[in-house]
């Protein structure tokens, strides 16, 4: 788990992270957005959690703070194509690692193995 980035790791283990209130009385710990920058195809988290607190940020979808603290911090995935870093920005995110399908942690088959 040593390289997983801090939006990995929240998603990962939401129950150790803040969550944000939206405005139509959900909660999220997550929104993502994707972007091309140099060539490079990416998705990055919307709301951050700044280093050094527990609060988490809503960025917003438009505009470029989330995108230039993305850029600024690493926090961020890169893919080798548009499509594959949008379909992870639109909750993609979620069938890869293999949760958000599931309630068991112990039985999840994604990408990594949380028991490790």
């Amino acid at each position: 788990m040593g390289n997983l980035k801090n939006f990995e790791l929240r998603y990962l283990f939401p129950s150790k992270y803040k969550t944000i209130k939206n405005k139509d009385k959900t909660i999220s710990t997550h929104k993502m957005a994707d972007a091309e920058v140099d060539g490079k195809f990416i998705a990055y988290p919307t709301i951050i959690q700044m280093e050094g607190n527990e609060d988490l940020v809503d960025l917003g979808q438009t505009g470029s703070l989330a995108l230039d603290y993305a850029l600024k911090t690493g926090e961020f995935k890169e893919f080798n194509t548009e499509k594959e870093a949008r379909e992870y920005a639109s909750n993609g995110y979620k069938k890869l690692w293999g949760l958000g399908e599931q309630k068991n942690t112990s039985s999840k088959k994604g990408m990594f193995n949380l028991d490790e």
